[in-house]
């Protein structure tokens, strides 16, 4: 690690749904005085606004008696708790990028949304998707955009929901179709991996959600910061008075660029990036977008309390 902060300028990258498990915030609230007091807070704002509670759920999720349309609202609770951990031990990122709803905690780290906000965009997406859908499904397919892109051209059933790296891309669409498109992925030697997930994020398939996610937190005020944001969704940094409650749709029913977004930010001289949250599930993916950037994690899969203070303080110190 002695090596790892070359240019000064520190990331932070905040990855969505797929890194969490049971008990992963539960040390950290009796160990952490910022972490508890930003998820006392999230926790606070959600029962307000949507009447259940994350502390309830944040045990729970990750298990098999999660609830899934739980998951994002907690999910972003830890990483804001995560990124006051590290504002309290004095880091603050120079940029920051999210995957998908992963953004939410990205906005609220430079100050462009309120905790307010992006609890209440979070728990829209909640309700949202309550709603009855088609079964939907997303899988990982390790190849680049371009060759999967390829391989189901001209379907109108299944999308790429997500540009993850050089040779990572996620396809998304109705189970039967994305079963049959990864059937002939396999066919052409390309590694797959269908992931948890049961709803077709990044496409067509989400528009009967549109109304009522625009209807559950419609009165959010986004904000400009003084770092950058990134965006996933168009690959590019951009003012954070731009994240409307019509951008977080976009985020949820649109493509995901972060390949884009992190070259972006590789091209502006950023080399070192710390992933707030509760797995380390996107280090390969900004290594390989960036050219070899050094990914620091927060916290891994059964961390407990201790090791990510630790870490947390490695960070503070190198950075």
């Amino acid at each position: 690690m002695n090596d790892l902060f070359t240019t000064g300028a520190v990331a932070f990258v905040f990855s969505s749904q797929g890194g969490e498990w049971p008990g992963m915030a539960d040390g950290l609230l009796l160990d952490n005085a910022a972490f508890a007091k930003a998820m006392a807070d999230c926790d606070a704002a959600c029962r307000h606004q949507f009447g259940w509670s994350i502390l309830e759920k944040v045990s729970r999720l990750g298990g098999s008696d999660a609830e899934p349309d739980r998951v994002q609202p907690v999910l972003t609770a830890v990483q804001i708790g995560l990124a006051a951990m590290l504002a309290d031990a004095g880091v603050a990122p120079d940029a920051v990028v999210g995957l998908s709803m992963g953004e939410l905690a990205a906005a609220w780290s430079i100050g462009s949304l309120s905790l307010e906000d992006a609890i209440a965009v979070a728990g829209a997406e909640a309700e949202a998707i309550r709603r009855p859908l088609r079964s939907g499904q997303m899988a990982l397919v390790l190849a680049s955009a371009e060759a999967v892109r390829e391989t189901i051209d001209g379907r109108d059933d299944v999308w790429i929901a997500v540009e993850l790296s050089p040779t990572a891309t996620v396809i998304t669409g109705e189970e039967g179709a994305v079963d049959s498109a990864l059937a002939v992925v396999a066919a052409r030697g390309l590694g797959t991996r269908r992931q948890t997930l049961r709803y077709a994020f990044h496409c067509a398939e989400m528009e009967p959600l549109r109304e009522p996610f625009r209807a559950a937190a419609s009165s959010i005020r986004p904000r400009s910061a003084p770092a950058p944001f990134y965006s996933s969704l168009k690959g590019a940094a951009i003012d954070g008075s731009r994240l409307t409650i019509d951008y977080w749709w976009r985020v949820m029913s649109e493509p995901a660029l972060f390949v884009s977004a992190v070259r972006s930010m590789a091209r502006a001289g950023i080399r070192t990036f710390v992933e707030v949250g509760p797995h380390p599930i996107l280090s390969t993916a900004v290594t390989e977008a960036a050219g070899g950037a050094a990914v620091l994690p927060t916290m891994s899969a059964h961390d407990d309390s201790s090791s990510v203070l630790e870490a947390i303080e490695r960070i503070a110190y190198k950075a």
